[in-house]
């Protein structure tokens, strides 16, 4: 341990950025109150910050002269801040003024496409400048099937521009990014590239991107978003999903390494041409700028540009080169000449990163080395970087993706030297492609074979359990608390006292990343939890450490956010329902989050039904493919979630007369009294089906089924489980009127009361053997308890269910039910055998805390004969004069 590691120096520029940052932030937040509400206005506050702004550089000239180190700082962030503000508010101001001149009619728009096109579910998507020379943009949606331009080339556009008005869902975002609107369009004319540099450098970007064409296969797919910063050929495809779980999606952002590598490259070739210091500095410097202007300007990569040329002028002119110093003013000079990058994610990720590596790189190196020693030293410095890069981004990355790597640190290490060898070749490759085709893409299929290695690792350690953790925290919170760890590690610089100390402490932190991974087992009773995850169903069934997971709606990341709000670390099941992409698409944001057993899909008669997803079950459930076979489900399955009952009630079979719709799996969920039905998207085939089984029985808790649509409840079925909760499991806004409101108005008539995902968010329902309760995460409440409507009693199974013997934690094998008893009355296999007992019994078994304040009888009346069930609802609420 020998040298001295130095705390390094926190320069007056570093406060002026953040003031800077903080300033840009207060004028959105003005500029936004002014567009929602009718706020101050925008021009008064420029002015008056300006007339601020010039009195405080008099007041730190003052300073100046008096040395008073304390108040100059002061007065230095509060100089920054009042920058921001003024840069900002001129910045919205413009935005304002292009939104209020912009009408609602057929308009030719001519632009400049800002950024690469996006593919979608509908087309193709880019922001496009309004003009060459202003930074307001419109988001343009572009029709499927037609080439879309690329990043600087001028456009022409008819349509209608849709202006973003403060009750839209995507408001904010679009008023932050500097959008005014939305334009939909089925065509585009392209006019040739821009005047400014980048589009001059257009030519040559297609010309490269044309010979990575020749690249096909994953690697060519990492190889043209490293070397022109486009993911086009990559968005949405399980390769981007794994290197985002194993925290490499960094090299894909073309920012400080990328430049790095090039530098280097670009240095070893100047000296090899003997040149002199400034020759050298002038080549790597052209060099990257080039580089910046092939990968589309990135705000990550003008931000690399703007400090190694800082560094550059301070190696001709002999200066001490500061990485802070250097860093802070290349963040502000952005901020000021575009504040709509503040809210750039690829920006903030850059700077996070960039600031912990100026300042705990070191720090973090030493106690690597200590704890490491000996052969393993040589590992040390790639294993800190990649920790404090992680640890810094942390407050950025968290509220976006809500996922934390845990193997990030091994896959990095390897990952790393593969990505830096297929940079140097592919960079080469470009440009002999600028020559010959044929010869470049040559060399650029060598290039992509590194490429091939990061993904297959990425692959497999995604698969890992417990690759990443979920984690849910408020952007607030977090960069607060990031900030005050900041301050502490800097202020006390805690080096390792000996090489034992280091490897306590290190040892220490490896096994709380292991329960991280491992987690913590939810102790918690039975419940039922329909998730939100927008158009689309995802239910789970829970009981203790048992969970099982009912279809997985449309996106992955949602479902990945819901299942971390709910701490769920393992599956011992996916059921999907039927196959419709709104119910099977987001399966993979499961991936290195959750341990899964076992996979479950419908007996269909179609080979293909599922097709989309099979082989996205292989890296679900961490097994080889051959291995991954879904299990098909029929009536009459069981199956046991700790203590709950799942009995499957349709389909019968494979039947090729069934729509898919009609193929989905219906389940009844019980447990002692409580019964709950879900539905799937199945239509009135199958209810007239089940009732002349005699299938259709009375619930408490009714998943309503298709999302609300009216062709998927029926009123006969309705009057059969004569449930007292509804769940509507629906997106809003939905191109389909989900849910109808002539449904909404049957259940309404019935007395019925109704929860929706997309008022009430995710839906909770905790039951035991006497009742339930129906919480909701918006209002983090929970309503008033209902008793259930068949109370505990002793029972009969009448599918008896053995215990698996193939050690999977007690989920249960589906059987065929063995044998049925007789129903003392009707003679008919009942579902639930046992008597129920008395209303006056049910209610002395309850005995509350509170008492009740009202329990209201009601009496509903059977469609099978005569029959009458009899129950209370017993609503439990605390009057103002009832104590614990």
């Amino acid at each position: 341990m020998s040298g001295v590691i130095m705390r390094p120096g926190l320069p007056p520029l570093g406060w002026w950025a953040v003031a800077v940052f903080i300033g840009v932030l207060m004028a959105e937040a003005v500029s936004w109150r002014r567009f929602a509400d009718g706020g101050p206005n925008l021009a008064a506050i420029v002015l008056g910050t300006t007339i601020t702004a010039s009195f405080l550089v008099a007041v730190v000239w003052w300073l100046a002269r008096t040395r008073s180190t304390g108040v100059s700082l002061v007065t230095v962030m509060a100089l920054g801040v009042c920058v921001g503000m003024a840069s900002g508010c001129t910045t919205w101001a413009r935005w304002h003024a292009a939104h209020t001149y912009v009408t609602e009619n057929p308009v030719t728009v001519l632009g400049v496409v800002d950024r690469d096109p996006l593919p979608g579910r509908d087309g193709w998507s880019f922001p496009m400048r309004l003009a060459e020379r202003t930074s307001v943009t419109a988001r343009i949606q572009l029709s499927g099937g037609i080439e879309p331009p690329v990043a600087a080339e001028r456009v022409r556009i008819d349509g209608v521009i849709d202006t973003v008005g403060p009750a839209d869902e995507w408001a904010r975002r679009s008023h932050r990014r500097g959008e005014i609107g939305s334009l939909r369009a089925t065509d585009v004319d392209r006019l040739g590239w821009s005047s400014g540099a980048q589009g001059r450098a257009g030519p040559i970007r297609s010309r490269v991107r044309a010979t990575l064409a020749r690249v096909t296969g994953p690697g060519g797919d990492l190889l043209q978003g490293i070397l022109l910063g486009d993911r086009t050929r990559l968005r949405g495809t399980p390769v981007e999903q794994d290197l985002r779980i194993c925290g490499l999606s960094h090299l894909l952002a073309v920012s400080g390494t990328h430049l790095g590598i090039l530098a280097v490259l670009m240095t070893w070739i100047a000296t090899r041409t003997r040149r002199g210091v400034r020759g050298r500095v002038l080549f790597v410097t052209v060099s990257a700028l080039l580089y910046v202007l092939m990968t589309g300007v990135q705000p990550s990569s003008v931000r690399a540009l703007t400090m190694g040329s800082m560094a550059g002028l301070a190696c001709l002119s002999g200066r001490r080169r500061d990485g802070v110093a250097a860093l802070s003013a290349a963040a502000a000079g952005m901020l000021v000449f575009n504040p709509y990058i503040a809210f750039d994610i690829g920006f903030r990720l850059s700077v996070s990163a960039v600031a912990g590596l100026l300042l705990f790189a070191s720090l973090a190196t030493r106690w690597t080395e200590c704890a490491l020693g000996g052969r393993g030293r040589l590992f040390a410095a790639p294993v800190a970087l990649t920790l404090v890069a992680q640890g810094a981004t942390l407050p950025v990355a968290i509220p976006l993706f809500q996922v934390v790597s845990l193997v990030s640190p091994l896959a990095n290490v390897v990952a790393v030297p593969l990505v830096t060898v297929a940079l140097a070749v592919g960079l080469v490759g470009g440009l002999a492609g600028l020559v010959s085709l044929s010869v470049g893409g040559a060399v650029l299929k060598v290039a992509a074979w590194p490429l091939v290695g990061v993904s297959a690792l990425s692959r497999q350690l995604a698969m890992l359990p417990g690759a990443a953790v979920g984690v849910e925290a408020s952007a607030t919170m977090l960069g607060a608390g990031a900030l005050l760890a900041g301050a502490l590690i800097w202020a006390w610089w805690p080096l390792p006292r000996s090489r034992r100390h280091a490897r306590v402490i290190v040892s220490l932190a490896i096994l709380a990343l292991v329960l991280a991974a491992s987690g913590i087992p939810h102790l918690g009773g039975p419940a039922l939890v329909v998730l939100d995850v927008g158009q689309g169903d995802a239910i789970l069934v829970r009981d203790g450490s048992h969970a099982v997971l009912i279809d997985a709606g449309p996106d992955p990341d949602v479902l990945r956010r819901a299942l971390t709000r709910e701490g769920i670390r393992s599956l011992d099941a996916i059921i999907f329902t039927h196959d419709h992409a709104d119910h099977t698409r987001g399966v993979t944001g499961v991936v290195g989050l959750a341990r899964v057993e076992r996979v479950f899909i419908p007996a269909v008669s179609d080979d293909e039904a599922f097709s989309s997803i099979r082989q996205d079950l292989v890296r679900v459930v961490g097994r080889r493919a051959e291995d991954v076979c879904p299990e098909p489900l029929r009536a009459g399955d069981l199956f046991r979630v700790g203590r709950v009952t799942l009995r499957v009630l349709w389909p019968d079979g494979p039947d090729p007369l069934l729509s898919t719709n009609d193929t989905s799996v219906v389940i009844e969920v019980s447990y002692g009294g409580f019964s709950a039905i879900l539905t799937g998207d199945a239509e009135e085939e199958v209810w007239r089906a089940l009732k002349q089984r005699d299938a259709l029985r009375a619930v408490d808790v009714l998943k309503v089924p298709h999302h609300g649509s009216m062709n998927g409840l029926t009123p006969e079925a309705l009057a059969e489980w004569a449930p007292r909760v509804a769940l509507i499991s629906v997106g809003q806004p939905n191109d389909f009127g989900h849910p109808a409101p002539a449904l909404l108005e049957l259940l309404e008539q019935a007395g019925i009361t109704v929860f929706r995902t997309d008022h009430h968010r995710s839906i909770t329902v905790d039951f035991s053997k006497d009742g339930f309760s129906v919480g909701t995460e918006r209002d983090r409440r929970f309503e008033p308890a209902y008793a259930t409507i068949g109370l505990a009693a002793p029972t009969i199974a009448s599918h008896p269910i053995p215990r698996d013997q193939s050690g999977d934690h007690g989920f249960r094998r589906p059987q065929r039910p063995q044998a049925r008893l007789p129903h003392p009355r009707s003679g008919r296999a009942p579902a639930r055998a046992g008597g129920r007992p008395s209303q006056e019994a049910a209610l002395r078994r309850r005995r509350p805390r509170l008492q009740p304040r009202r329990v209201r009888w009601r009496e509903r009346t059977s469609r099978r004969g005569d029959r009458r069930r009899q129950y209370a609802s017993v609503h439990v609420r605390s009057s103002s004069g009832d104590t614990a």
